[in-house]
């Protein structure tokens, strides 16, 4: 028989139990980490990709929006264009009628 007493044994073993324990806990907590890790970094990836077809879109929109933006400008040149022209056109009827009234006043005499 050994000379050794029981109760060293069993606190020894409890001591590697516990330890052992504390090892294999650690080591899950590692794995879920990395798990947990990968999960966030396959998100990131995915809103990052969602952000980037919106900053594409946005780009896109923008780009119309400023062609749109370009035609308003020639149309409003255009109309520019238009009424000052009109507003000759009105000038030279005035002038005509000036002297369309002035005919008939010296006819009326």
């Amino acid at each position: 028989m050994s000379l050794k007493p029981k109760y060293q044994s069993t606190e020894l073993d409890h001591i590697r139990d516990t330890l052992t324990d504390v090892v294999s806990s650690l080591g899950e907590a590692n794995s879920n980490i990395k798990k947990l890790d990968a999960k966030f970094d396959k998100r990131f990836d995915e809103h990052d990709k969602r952000f980037d077809e919106c900053d594409r879109r946005f780009d896109e929109h923008d780009r119309r929006f400023d062609e749109h933006d370009r035609r308003f400008d020639e149309h409003d040149k255009r109309f520019d264009k238009i009424d000052k022209r009109f507003d000759e056109q009105e000038k030279r009827f005035d002038k005509i009628e000036d002297t369309l009234s002035i005919i008939v006043n010296h006819l009326k005499r």
